[in-house]
């Protein structure tokens, strides 16, 4: 018995439960989709999964990414 489109759509957002594109966490960390992909190339970024031409990554991963990031400032304090 084949499924219909509306399940199969259901078990996909129940599989990426947790994890977001590259759109959705540009846009939650106000940066362009680009960058993140720059970041990619640099392995500078957080980590992520390649599923054919898709990124995803896990929003817990994405967390601990940015917590290891605190205190890592790139400019000098001028006085």
């Amino acid at each position: 018995m084949a499924q219909s489109a509306d399940s199969e759509t259901g078990d996909s957002q129940e599989v990426f439960s947790g994890w977001m594109n590259r759109d959705e966490l540009a846009a939650s960390l106000g940066v362009q989709p680009k960058t993140l992909a720059k970041w990619q190339n640099q392995r500078i970024g957080p980590p992520l999964v390649r599923i054919g031409r898709k990124v995803w990554y896990r929003r817990e991963a994405v967390q601990d990414w940015l917590r290891k990031q605190e205190g890592f400032g790139t400019g000098a304090v001028r006085k």
